[in-house]
């Protein structure tokens, strides 16, 4: 139990450790962190493996041996006694016993040919509990199987326990010589049972040694103080030991170490902590300081991508192009972050994550009440204040490129009275200079920019030549048209006889 308990002590020393404000303050060395991926190491797990199939092995012996005696003493005719009771076998054995149980050949037990110093032998042990110093060191025995030392103890403690029933034997008025016989004329070379005390022939020389040998009182008390200085080196070799640092930084240190700004992102603190992020999110990122200095620069690395050194408190383009290129699930890692006044020594961990990934870590929020450093959105221009009046007409419909002069000549009527009124009706009372609106363009117009601008035409969900689109607008006034990206790159044109409909 000593052994056992010797490494779970520890000893703790306090050291005094000066505490200065530099050492909390990064050194300006701009080598990167290099963030690496830990290898696996299987050797521990071999180790391991190897120990438990070692501990199973040995557990199922010791079931095996214990079922055994349990199935003889269950078996097998029993007698009881004032100290013992008494197991008899009908096959030939050497005594050996158990907890209570001391197993006796049936025939040998009946006819008294099994001499009475080995049943006082035998019921020593009984009385000494010897069976259970068995128990327990088998029980040690699987979990320290691997131990060499085991084996050794339990031979010695198996070769006291019969020098102790010896000497009870002995104590009993049996004489030495007498007793000597009887052992050599009783023992045998038969396998001793594992979980059992028996008489075995291997041990007799030693036995006999130690019957004739008197130990003194005083011998055995030396040996003991020898003990002390043998377990004071064993404590302090196998014990753990354990130093806690004490810092001994003034009062006017320690407010300076207090007042050391940490990191935020988008106004939340952040101070080498590790967050989830999109790609979105941390392109967005903004830095800042719980004190309100200001970022001036900072360095941020992507795996297997060189390292970015970025001016002001947001990833500049080069960092957002890197950024775009990193893979899925990657770490992002953001050091040597300075300020106006000091350097953050702690660094930020970004994961890249998806927004669906239950890991995902949404874009920091500022909490009510705290100063943030994400900038307010720009004011939308507004609109031009022009007061219409209700009476207002809609405007009238472009000139049709098909229709015939006195057509022409009415739609030019309607669209000159229009701008007539509108000239000078839109505000009331004045005169207003701004010019009226264009009209639209017919629909035979309007294809026939888009077809300049090179458009992609569909006419019923089939693609057809702007030829083709001009040709079938002019046969059919009525045909329902829809545009997209009208105004930008690869605009498309859609005509349709039936109404379209725009989600």
């Amino acid at each position: 139990m000593i052994s056992i308990g010797i490494p779970f002590i520890t000893f703790t020393q306090f050291i005094e450790v000066p505490v200065k404000p530099n050492d909390f303050i990064i050194s300006n060395s701009t080598n990167p962190t290099t963030i690496q991926e830990e290898s696996i190491n299987n050797f521990p797990l071999i180790l391991w493996s190897i120990y438990v199939l070692g501990v199973v092995v040995f557990s199922l012996k010791f079931i095996f041996n214990l079922s055994k005696i349990l199935k003889k003493i269950k078996q097998n005719p029993k007698l009881k006694t004032q100290k013992s009771i008494h197991v008899l076998l009908e096959e030939l054995i050497v005594p050996h016993t158990f907890l209570s149980y001391i197993f006796l050949n049936k025939t040998h037990f009946e006819t008294r040919k099994i001499p009475a110093e080995v049943l006082i032998h035998e019921e020593a042990h009984v009385i000494q509990k010897h069976s259970l110093d068995i128990l327990y060191i088998e029980l040690f025995q699987i979990i320290f199987w691997f131990n060499p030392l085991i084996y050794i103890l339990k031979k010695s403690i198996k070769l006291n326990h019969e020098f102790l029933a010896d000497q009870e034997v002995i104590k009993k008025g049996v004489t030495l010589s007498k007793y000597q016989q009887m052992l050599l004329a009783f023992s045998s070379n038969a396998l001793e049972p594992q979980l059992a005390t028996a008489i075995n022939y291997s041990s007799i020389k030693k036995r006999f040694t130690v019957m004739k040998t008197s130990s003194s009182k005083t011998r055995i008390w030396i040996r003991s103080l020898v003990l002390l200085p043998l377990l004071a080196i064993l404590i302090y070799s196998f014990s753990s030991k354990k130093e806690v640092e004490r810092n001994t930084a003034t009062k006017n240190e320690n407010t300076t170490l207090s007042q050391q700004p940490l990191a935020t992102i988008n106004g939340i603190i952040c101070n080498g902590c590790k967050v989830n992020l999109t790609k979105d999110a941390i392109e967005q990122l903004i830095l800042g300081t719980n004190t309100g200095e200001a970022i001036t620069d900072f360095m941020i690395k992507f795996i297997g991508k060189p390292t970015v050194s970025v001016s002001g408190n947001k990833l500049n383009k080069k960092a957002i192009a890197l950024l775009n290129e990193n893979e899925s699930d990657k770490m992002i890692q953001i050091f040597n972050i300075k300020t106006t006044n000091s350097h953050i020594k702690m660094p930020i961990l970004i994961q890249l994550a998806d927004k669906n990934d239950e890991n995902y870590s949404h874009s920091p929020i500022v909490k009510k009440g705290e100063k943030s450093d994400i900038p307010p959105p720009p004011t939308p221009p507004k609109a031009p204040e022009i007061q219409m009046d209700q009476d207002m007409p809609p405007p009238p419909p472009p000139i049709p490129a098909d229709a015939t002069p006195e057509e022409k000549v009415k739609y030019q009527k309607t669209i000159d009275k229009y701008n007539k009124w509108y000239n000078t009706k839109v505000k009331k009372g004045e005169v207003s200079n701004i010019p009226p609106p264009p009209p639209p363009k017919s629909p035979l117009d309007f294809v026939i920019d888009m077809a300049k601008k090179g458009a992609t035409f569909y006419y019923e969900g089939e693609k057809i030549s702007s030829d083709k689109a001009i040709s079938i607008l002019k046969e059919n006034k009525s045909m329902n048209i829809s545009s997209k990206n009208s105004t930008g790159k690869n605009p498309k044109v859609y005509l349709s006889k039936e109404p379209i409909t725009i989600d």
